[in-house]
């Protein structure tokens, strides 16, 4: 198997940058837990796993991961389709994701001040796995 030369991240089309974070990762559990108690006192459990529903925070940082204007307007242009599902690729990995809709705002961009060449943007976007 051939290494690859750089970890693409591309979001529904988009280049992401290479640096773009993954915040939340390893803070999700793919198990659904629930547990009552009977009038009688029996403690009965339910456990099953989850299909979807997974939120993907991806964070480009101020002192190391940069938007250009072109990619921010494109994530803008993904994030106002109603109901739209992308593929998320990352580390290898392929997601089917929709904009976090349900937890404003879904994307969040500012733009980087020192930044007088182009306009560079640091921000946010929330998507959930389906």
């Amino acid at each position: 198997m051939a290494a690859r030369v750089g970890i693409m991240k591309k979001l529904g089309g988009v280049v992401l940058p290479d640096s773009i974070r993954w915040v939340n990762e390893y803070s999700w559990s793919p198990v659904a837990h629930t547990t009552t108690r009977t009038l009688a006192g029996n403690h009965h459990v339910w456990v099953a796993a989850m299909h979807g529903g997974r939120p993907i925070d991806l964070a480009a940082e101020p002192s190391f991961t940069w938007l250009t204007q072109s990619q921010v307007d494109a994530i803008m242009e993904l994030a106002n389709q109603p109901g739209g599902i992308f593929e998320l690729e990352i580390d290898d990995r392929l997601f089917r994701v929709m904009f976090r809709h349900d937890d404003p705002p879904a994307t969040s961009f500012s733009k980087i001040r020192h930044a007088k060449a182009c306009e560079l943007f640091t921000g946010s976007i929330k998507l959930v796995q389906v």
